[in-house]
């Protein structure tokens, strides 16, 4: 059983130091895409390269 299902989070992150900014980004993309959705415009970001 994993650390994170046993509830010690402090030693999932010590374990994968990936892992807090892999659910950050993923929090910050899903925040956007609500946003845009929920105003039906689109809306340029600081992350988004063209």
């Amino acid at each position: 059983m994993s650390n994170i299902n046993q509830g010690n989070l402090g030693q999932a992150v010590a374990e994968n130091l990936f892992g807090p900014l892999l659910f950050a980004s993923f929090g910050i993309v899903a925040v956007h895409i609500t946003v845009e959705l929920l105003t039906k415009r689109r809306i340029m970001a600081f992350y988004v390269i063209y």
